[in-house]
């Protein structure tokens, strides 16, 4: 997601590109393995989100996939002291854009000065956010004090509540289920066990990781 423009991955499968313009986003699944670059346009303000899910042990080796989350695609709820951008997931019965392999709330929420939102939430779901502009109270009493370019993690409960500072606040919401799946990390590859991480390193060494026309 960005706040200005930047040139989207360049991927080797079919050699795709593509532009994000502000306020957009790029969505990608890695699966069997992708390569791309980011480019982004030099300029004196630049300012972008990089967010990583990891996938379910069945969805490891799914085929990868690109697309773009252009301006059309992102759905706006206005209400009177907030606006929320829903890029993935669902809010108050307005839909963003579906993925195959994650289900996941991605919600860019803009509140005016010394208001407040609640967002009912699964208690199963792992929630955190992240501030863009301004800063806000959160909690379930909003005595929680988060600052600028900060982020903030939050326990289990059944809703989300945040109140805007006197300058007002932008945050991005993330939530979603966790896999609780075992976690082995290794430079840009995440699989569930070090044999499995071994493995991948290995096809990344004799370059047949990156696949070319997946099945």
């Amino acid at each position: 997601m960005s706040s200005n423009q930047q040139e989207s991955p360049v991927f080797r499968q079919g050699g795709y590109q593509g532009t994000i313009h502000t306020g957009e986003s790029q969505w990608m699944t890695a699966g069997s393995g992708i390569l791309h670059e980011e480019m982004p346009i030099e300029s004196d303000h630049f300012f972008g989100l990089q967010i990583w899910l990891n996938l379910a042990q069945k969805d490891k080796m799914v085929n990868p996939e690109y697309f773009d989350i252009n301006h059309d695609m992102i759905k706006t709820v206005d209400e009177e002291n907030v606006t929320v951008r829903i890029i993935s997931g669902k809010y108050k019965n307005v839909n963003g854009v579906g993925t195959n392999h994650l289900q996941v709330n991605l919600f860019d929420i803009t509140l005016k000065p010394n208001k407040d939102i609640q967002i009912p939430i699964p208690n199963k779901q792992t929630l955190f956010i992240y501030i863009i502009e301004g800063e806000g109270y959160f909690g379930a009493e909003g005595k929680d004090y988060v600052e600028n370019r900060t982020v903030a993690i939050f326990d289990e409960g059944d809703s989300f509540y945040g109140k805007s500072g006197d300058e007002g606040i932008r945050f991005i919401l993330f939530s979603g289920e966790p896999l609780n799946e075992p976690v082995a990390w290794g430079g840009p590859i995440v699989m569930n066990d070090e044999l499995e991480l071994e493995e991948a390193f290995n096809e990344l060494q004799n370059g047949t990781f990156i696949k070319e026309n997946p099945e």
